[in-house]
């Protein structure tokens, strides 16, 4: 076919400069006639990526010139591209008998990370806004038995602790805007089996706290926006072998939970924005051998819930729900293994903090 770029005359008006990136190529094809470059449009949008790729011919005449128009018809540029390294695990110092607690804290500017310690005590420490751990272990008096739950309350600037006793009690306690401990233990009415699961209902004010009882049954709760339990109690359809993962998603306007199912399997369900349970249970792709982490990230048309899960084999996967709060069953695997449910925070940079317990109960951090 003609090369329209070669020897035609350059109409004012008519003629347009257009930038596209060579993103690839594809020469494999036995005839030269079919060697082609890949190239990315830079005019236009949708919900992934630029407008259209399109292909352009290899062998081409490169010299090609129009009439009455300075320099080629074609210019090329390199871009000088460095990437990153596959993102890796750091050690933290310290160590842990079971699943860390991991979240962002807004007033304090920080990732703040709760563990139990191997003698049931309870120990907090925290990373900078760039996701440095800052090895600034404190002990918090009281001791549990499985790993403490964290949720921020703005309606106190406080954030909220809440564990499960060593006679299956359930406690709860708070951080002062600064992150120090109040020492403001109170019991809350009720049994629990392993972890509580807590996280702020922003439309109905308050905090919402879910646990597993003895026989594997569900049940809800809230706190009100000045910390205090409420005591409604209420039981919830379903069963769940271990603790359930909560966190509010702002784009589907409700509070998500996932629990790992009597068979291993994943299931999603929600609260409304007023605190009503949906009783909406679906079955999600996949099998865990342990709870699941949720985090919320917001990014425009990236915004998402990830949820990051330990598998049978110990390694670990990552997946999302979308904006619409539907499940995008886009599993992914990150490098290494853990022994238990990781912990999971997004810092204000849109980097995922993941803190990871090993077989020998050191910790391990990574920035994804």
């Amino acid at each position: 076919m003609p090369d329209y770029y070669c020897g035609h005359t350059w109409i004012n008006g008519e003629g347009a400069c257009h930038a596209f990136l060579i993103v690839g190529y594809d020469d494999s094809s036995t005839d030269p006639g079919g060697h082609y470059w890949i190239s990315l449009n830079s005019w236009g949008t949708t919900s992934k990526r630029p407008n259209g790729l399109f292909r352009m011919p290899m062998h081409i005449n490169y010299n090609c010139t129009l009439t009455d128009f300075p320099g080629y018809s074609r210019h090329f540029q390199t871009l000088n591209m460095t990437f990153n390294s596959s993102p890796q695990w750091n050690s933290i110092p310290g160590s842990t008998p079971s699943a860390p607690a991991l979240i962002w804290h807004p007033i304090f500017s920080k990732l703040f990370l709760a563990v139990r310690a191997a003698n049931n005590s309870i120990w907090v420490s925290t990373f900078n806004s760039n996701g440095v751990f800052n090895n600034d272990w404190v002990p918090i008096p009281g001791l549990t038995p499985s790993t403490p739950a964290l949720a921020y309350n703005p309606g106190t600037n406080k954030l909220q602790i809440v564990v499960r006793g060593s006679d299956n009690s359930i406690w709860s306690g708070t951080f002062n805007s600064s992150g120090v401990f109040n020492n403001d233990w109170t019991s809350i009415p009720g049994l629990t089996a392993s972890a509580p699961a807590l996280a702020w209902n922003p439309g109905a004010n308050k905090l919402q706290i879910v646990v597993r009882a003895n026989d594997n049954s569900l049940w809800a709760g809230t706190f009100n926006s000045s910390g205090v339990f409420n005591n409604d109690w209420i039981s919830i359809p379903g069963r769940t072998p271990s603790s359930p993962a909560l966190a509010w998603h702002p784009g589907a306007n409700k509070l998500q939970m996932v629990v790992r199912g009597m068979d291993d399997s994943i299931w999603v369900s929600s609260f409304n924005s007023a605190g009503a349970f949906n009783n909406d249970w679906a079955s999600l792709s996949g099998m865990i051998a342990e709870t699941p982490a949720l985090a919320w990230y917001y990014s425009g048309d990236r915004s998402h819930l990830r949820m990051v899960v330990r598998a049978a084999d110990s390694s670990i996967w990552f997946s999302t729900f979308g904006l619409s709060g539907t499940f995008n069953n886009d599993w992914g695997k990150i490098i290494g293994v853990t022994a238990s449910a990781p912990g999971i925070a997004y810092l204000v940079s849109g980097d995922l903090g993941i803190v990871a317990q090993a077989s020998n109960g050191s910790l391990w951090g990574l920035l994804y």
